[in-house]
């Protein structure tokens, strides 16, 4: 949305000294001249939007919104945040729910300055497939009122496609005038269907222009496509990528290299899709041969003559060519030649750690890699150690830094570090601990860094790179802090509805605002967030931290604990006290010993699918 600008400032002083108001019931907007909803102002109780249908809802400008959902941008798609609305949840939408009983509406102000077009652009997040709202311009002056209807056939899959609404008044209202979008209940569904979301509504006043809305697709801006020659031979990364050349892929939002190591992700309806894993290590990322095809279309070929390909859902290496292997160059955007799904281009993207793909979407981030130049020195593949462990005249021309990291690896397997710190029996508060996981299916303990990863906790397999996290008693538990620098820095947990369920987000933040306090049922501690308790783990072959259900390691589910489902405890300092005394924690130690983790997982949803 933009930004109202320091004159209609003035207007809305002007306006509230002088009580001004329209012919009719409606008060005239305290922003009048805007020509653009204010849906970014709408506060709702969750700092990430409202996921049910509720209201109403009051603008600053004086918009009311009924029966509708309140959706926000964010770095992922986990309603109500979703990235098509804008990189975080300052930006705002409206969802219109289209059911017959309580269908969704949008109604203005009085506004004044006339109007001549209007113009909104709307999505769908879910797999409603009719879209319809009733359109009503009131000329305040005369009493007239004009309609015009949106209608929308769409395809289940479209969620999150931006289209545009135009309709361009006859005779353009001079004078003030309101505007009313009602959900017209296509399908006369009793639930929650042909819910339309309204991104971004503007008008065009009567005898002036107004700043064009978002683009209406989700692509690449038409100056990017119209020049894939030189963007495949210059990149935005600044490197000269030409038929020949050796690269490796890197994301510089996640700071992460591609590796040829595939992933077979499921989602929860059971389909599954092929990613490529990533490594935050040059040393063994993926070494890429660049092949420039007569059509000006790249591929990437691995040593061993194997295609990165891609056809809208896999990502991973073939042994043969063909159209799913070709790909365009646009700035640092890599979009599949051939590829599309729902007729929407496909890019690579990197989403939860993993290379995959998708429509291009407002987090741009996502999509953004830089073509590095591929070490210069012989090759050795990470299943190798050995190999250069013997072969101490070609580490003699390679950097020192790569050279150690082979031999660390081949006397110190990642099933090690587990025994490096010991498990706190009674952690007390004021006394600095690591904060860990064993994660058993990789053979790797894991220690919290003070850090994010993306919208997770952050881990490194190197005690060293750990932070001291301590408990600061509080009524009813404890928080979970660290220092960063000066800085007192807190482990919380933020709720939030997925689908009618209760999750959490881990968060790191600078007031203390999450209770944990100790289960003795999951052995670990845990949070009350909204309607169910949580504890932070990491589940299947993950290495980050995320907030996880306690349900999913008690009861029936105890079984998974140290097998799919790994939680994080506490971990004396090396030559520290592992200060047992307490029972019921001695035990909990116990089991991390014997089962090398006291697990849990994580009912995120890691991935969004096309």
């Amino acid at each position: 949305m933009k930004t109202i600008s320091k004159i209609l400032g003035v207007v809305l002083c002007l306006t509230m000294v002088l009580g001004l108001f329209a012919v009719g019931t409606s008060a005239t907007s305290p922003n009048p001249s805007a020509t653009e909803a204010d849906f970014n102002t709408i506060v709702t109780a969750n700092a990430n939007g409202n996921s049910s249908y509720a209201g109403p809802y009051t603008t600053t400008n004086g918009w009311t919104v009924e029966n509708s959902a309140i959706q926000c941008g964010g770095t992922k798609d986990s309603n109500p945040q979703y990235m098509v609305v804008g990189p975080d949840n300052t930006h705002k939408a409206v969802c219109l729910n289209g059911k017959v009983s309580a269908p969704g509406k949008v109604t203005s102000p009085t506004l004044t300055g006339g109007i001549s077009k209007l113009t909104i652009v709307y999505t769908k997040m879910f797999t409603d497939t009719k879209l319809g709202a009733k359109i009503t311009i009131t000329d305040k002056t005369t009493g007239t009122a004009y309609t015009d209807t949106l209608s929308k056939e769409a395809d289940k899959n479209d969620k999150g496609t931006k289209w545009t609404y135009e309709w361009t008044l006859d005779t353009p209202i001079t004078g003030d005038f309101t505007i009313e979008v009602l959900n017209t209940s296509p399908t006369a569904n009793t639930g929650n269907k042909d819910r339309l979301t309204i991104l971004n509504l503007s008008w065009t006043p009567a005898g002036g222009s107004v700043t064009p809305p978002p683009a209406t697709e989700n692509t690449t801006p038409s100056t990017e496509a119209t020049t894939p020659s030189t963007e495949a031979t210059t990149p935005s990364t600044g490197n000269t990528v030409t038929d020949g050349s050796k690269i490796v892929i890197y994301n510089p939002n996640d700071a992460k290299y591609v590796t040829g190591t595939e992933y077979l992700y499921t989602s929860k309806s059971g389909s599954t899709k092929t990613e490529l894993k990533l490594t935050t290590d040059k040393a063994s990322a993926l070494v890429l041969t660049v092949k420039v095809g007569s059509n000006g279309n790249i591929s990437f070929v691995t040593n061993d003559g194997k295609y990165l390909y891609c056809n809208g859902t896999d990502v991973k290496l073939v042994a043969a060519a063909d159209e799913n292997t070709e790909f365009v160059l646009e700035g640092s955007y890599i979009r599949c030649a051939n590829a599309t799904f729902s007729g929407k281009a496909q890019y690579l993207e990197v989403y939860s750690g993993y290379l995959t793909c998708y429509g291009m979407g407002t987090n741009t981030a996502l999509y953004t890699f830089e073509l590095q130049a591929a070490p210069t020195e012989p090759s050795v593949e990470p299943s190798e150690p050995s190999t250069e462990a013997t072969t101490p005249s070609t580490e003699a021309t390679t950097p020192s830094t790569e050279a150690t990291t082979p031999s660390t690896e081949a006397t110190t397997p990642a099933t090690k570090p587990s025994t490096t710190l010991a498990p706190v029996a009674k952690p007390v508060a004021g006394t600095g601990y690591k904060f860990a996981l064993v994660q058993a299916k990789l053979g790797k303990t894991l220690y919290f860094t003070g850090k994010m990863d993306g919208n997770f906790y952050a881990t490194s397999e190197n005690a060293a790179d750990a932070v001291d996290v301590y408990l600061e008693a509080t009524e009813g538990g404890y928080y979970f802090y660290f220092m960063d620098g000066t800085t007192k820095t807190y482990l919380s947990l933020e709720g939030y509805l997925k689908n009618g369920s209760q999750r959490a987000s881990v968060k790191l933040t600078t007031e203390a605002t999450t209770v944990f306090t100790y289960s003795a049922d999951a052995k670990t501690f845990v949070s009350v967030v909204g309607t169910d308790t949580f504890y932070l783990g990491t589940y299947n072959d993950f290495t980050t931290m995320s907030a996880s259900s306690i349900s999913y390691i008690t009861g029936d589910k105890a079984a998974n604990v140290g097998v799919s489902q790994y939680v994080s405890t506490f971990y004396a300092p090396a030559g520290g006290s592992s200060n047992t005394g307490d029972a019921s924690f001695i035990s909990a130690a116990a089991a991390v010993l014997v089962l090398s983790v006291i697990g849990g997982t994580a009912l995120i949803i890691k991935k969004k699918e096309n």
